[in-house]
């Protein structure tokens, strides 16, 4: 999860500058796992549900500054909730950032 969850700090739920770098942290660390398979050059799609959501329209507001050499070529997040404030989801029913 994100900073601070777990290490009893205050944590950066919806805080989507920090959340935003988190994600793109994640793409350019398994990209230099030694036994990997996923190559610094690789075409990027970045997704979210919920709070990923926004950390995915964050990262890729922030990609061409903080990551300018990562190909990303999508991004997509999907909210919680119906619309109506029900914990439901429509199957079907994403929002597309970029891409």
């Amino acid at each position: 999860d994100y900073f601070g969850y777990t290490s009893g700090t205050v944590h950066t739920y919806l805080a989507g500058q920090s959340q935003g770098h988190a994600m793109l942290d994640i793409v350019k660390a398994a990209s230099q796992i030694p036994s990997g398979a996923i190559s610094p050059y690789a075409k990027t799609a970045l997704w979210g549900y919920s709070q990923g959501g926004q950390t995915a329209a964050w990262a890729g507001e922030l990609q061409a500054s903080y990551a300018p050499g990562m190909k990303v070529v999508g991004i997509a997040g999907r909210r919680s909730d119906d619309g109506a404030g029900g914990a439901g989801c429509r199957q079907g029913d994403r929002h597309l950032v970029r891409g």
